[in-house]
C-alpha cells in the first residue's frame, strides 16, 4: 500500500474582490487529496482553475481559510503561518520549482550564490562544505562540469540549464515535497520531455519524496503524473489514476480539456466548438455544479445542488451529477 506523505484535507481559500459589490472570491473550495510516497500528483485545469493556490498553500506562502494539512509521519498540521521557526520548517519540507527560469532566478547572484544560500540557511553547512553540496546538486541536475557553471549568472545560461538550476536550489533544503507549477511550460518544446524525465528520476532517486506537478498540459501529465486531479473553478471534478482518466475521463469537463488538445487525425471542429456553451462572466458564481453554465448534460439538479465526489471503478473519484 502506498504510503501517504502529505494529507491535504478540505482546504479552502477565498480573496476578497477588487469591487465592493462583488462577493469574495473562492479560489479552492473544499479541496482534499494525499500526496504519496515516491508517485506524482497531477494538477490539471485551465487558467483561474486554482492550481497555483493550492501549491502556494502547500508551500506556506499562502494560508488556507479552511482546512488543514497533516504531515502523515508526525501528524503534525500545517499551513497557517505561524513562529518562524515552525514557518522555516515549513519552507524546508515543502519547496517550489517555478514556472519562470528568468524571472525565479537573481539576475545579480552567481550560482554558486544562489545554491549556497539555501543550503547554509537549511542545512547548517559552512561555505567550504555548501560549495561541495551545490556541486553535487548541479551534478544531479546534470550540469556538468558544475566548476563550469558556479560563476555565471543566470543571463549566461539558456532556459532549461536555469530550470536545471531552479530545480537545484528546490532539491538545496532536502525537501519532503516538490510543487513543480508548470515547470516546462516556458522551455522550447526539444526540451521539455527531458526535463520532465529528470523530475521523474529525481524522484526515483530520493531527491524527495513526493510531487505535485501543476500544469494545464494534459500530455506533460501523462508522461510525469501517476494520479490526475482536474479542477474547475476551484473545485475537484475528476481524480483518479493517470490512464483512466486520461484514456476514459468522466466527468463532462475532462472531456473538454481532452478534446481541446490538438490532434490532426481528428476530423471536423473540436468538441468545445461544437458542444460547449461558452462561459459568461455573469455566469462564473452558482449555487449548484459550477461547470453548470457550460456542460452539454446540465440538468435542473445541477443548477441547485453541489455535487460531492463519489468512488467509481478503479479508485477514481467523480463529482458529477450525470454520471449518476
Amino acid at each position: 500500500m502506498d504510503q501517504t506523505i502529505l494529507s491535504v484535507e478540505g482546504i479552502t481559500k477565498t480573496f476578497a474582490s477588487n469591487r465592493r459589490s462583488r462577493d469574495p472570491v473562492i479560489a479552492v473550495n473544499n479541496v482534499s487529496f494525499s500526496l504519496l510516497r515516491g508517485r506524482v500528483l497531477g494538477l490539471v485545469g485551465e487558467s483561474g482553475s486554482g492550481k497555483t493556490t493550492i501549491g502556494r498553500i502547500l508551500t506556506g506562502v499562502e494560508s488556507p481559510t479552511h482546512g488543514s494539512l497533516k504531515w502523515a509521519t508526525t501528524g503534525e498540521e500545517s499551513g497557517q503561518r505561524g513562529k518562524r521557526r515552525e514557518g522555516r520548517a515549513q519552507d524546508r519540507r515543502v519547496q517550489m520549482v517555478f514556472q519562470d527560469p528568468y524571472a525565479a532566478l537573481n539576475p545579480f547572484n552567481s550560482i554558486k550564490y544562489s545554491l549556497t544560500r539555501p543550503i547554509i540557511n537549511y542545512m547548517k553547512m559552512n561555505s567550504s562544505a555548501a560549495k561541495t553540496k551545490a556541486e553535487e546538486l548541479l551534478e544531479t541536475v546534470r550540469l556538468t562540469p558544475p566548476a563550469m557553471f558556479l560563476d555565471k549568472r543566470p543571463h549566461e545560461l539558456s532556459g532549461g540549464q536555469r530550470q536545471r538550476v531552479v530545480i537545484a536550489r528546490a532539491l538545496a533544503a532536502a525537501p519532503k515535497v516538490v510543487v513543480a507549477d508548470e515547470p516546462v511550460s516556458m522551455l522550447d518544446v526539444s526540451i521539455r520531455a527531458e526535463m520532465l524525465r529528470l523530475l521523474r528520476d529525481l524522484l526515483a532517486q530520493g531527491q524527495m519524496e513526493s510531487m505535485l506537478y501543476i500544469t494545464h498540459d494534459l500530455l506533460s501529465a501523462r508522461i510525469l503524473a501517476d494520479q490526475v486531479m482536474v479542477l474547475y473553478q476551484g473545485n475537484m471534478v475528476e481524480m483518479g489514476q493517470t490512464d483512466s482518466i486520461l484514456g476514459q475521463p468522466m466527468h463532462p469537463y475532462t472531456r473538454l480539456l481532452l478534446d481541446s488538445i490538438p490532434n490532426p487525425r481528428r476530423r471536423g471542429r473540436p468538441l468545445e466548438s461544437v458542444a460547449f456553451p461558452q462561459l459568461q462572466s455573469e455566469e462564473r458564481l452558482t449555487t449548484g455544479c459550477a461547470f453548470a453554465p457550460r456542460c452539454p448534460f446540465v440538468m435542473d439538479i445541477c443548477r441547485t445542488q453541489r455535487p460531492e465526489a463519489r468512488a467509481r471503478d478503479e479508485g477514481r473519484l467523480v463529482a458529477c451529477h450525470a454520471v449518476e
